[in-house]
Order: C-alpha cells, then structure tokens, then sequence
C-alpha cells in the first residue's frame, strides 16, 4: 500500500470516528399503556407530552438544542414521554404536533434530570 492510499485512508477514518463515537441521547420513547409505562427505564430526562384535558400524546417531533444552539435531538415519540440522557446544563425544547401546535421552552437538567410536561391545547 503506498503513502497516499494510506494516507486517505486515515483521514477516511478520522472523519468517521466522532460519527461514530457520538450516541444518542435517547434513552427511550414510549408509555402509551400503563404497562409500558411502568416498565419505562427509571432516570434520565423525561419530557411528557399531554392535553389540558389530561390525555397523553404521541407523534410529537421534538428538537433539543444545547445552550450554543447545537441540536442534541431531533425525533418523533413513539408515546407520552421521551426520556433521555442529558448532561446537566440548559436546553431549548421545542415540541409540535401534527396539528402544528407548539410548546417549548427552556429546561434547566440538573444531575438527577428531572422532569417536563408540555400541555398543548385540547383540540
């Protein structure tokens, strides 16, 4: 192998290894029945997504950013809560439904995580 191949082939690797190393912070989205969630992992962030009636909701596209403005998270729940593992420090969430309503707003995770409810209008 000559001095160029192996070359690019490094860079090749670096390029792909912060990729790679970089995990989601997801833990877990879910908790439509009661059972699921009571089997929901314990710890983390939970974000809840409700009506001001009370019911739970899912299919809410949620976008975490850090305090800088980078995305941490950009997904669609699969249920009421989305739990995730945030390092302690302050976050913007910003959460829609598919009628296009939004919540959202600044989350202060300390290094328990904690708890956030986003109630959308019941409509």
């Amino acid at each position: 192998m000559n001095t160029l191949t192996r070359t690019l082939i490094l860079l090749l690797s670096l390029s792909v290894l912060p990729a790679l190393a970089a995990q989601s912070p997801i833990i877990w989205t879910g908790g439509i029945t009661l059972e699921e969630r009571e089997a929901a992992p314990a710890g983390g962030t939970r974000l809840e997504f409700f009506v001001t009636g009370g019911h739970y909701l899912s299919s809410i596209q949620v976008v975490v950013t850090d305090d800088s403005g980078r995305e941490i998270v950009n997904t669609t729940t699969t249920g009421p809560w989305l739990i995730l593992d945030l390092a302690p420090g302050t976050y913007q969430v910003q959460a829609v439904r598919r009628n296009g309503d939004t919540q959202g707003g600044m989350i202060s995770v300390s290094g328990d995580g904690g708890n956030y409810a986003f109630m959308f209008p019941d409509n």
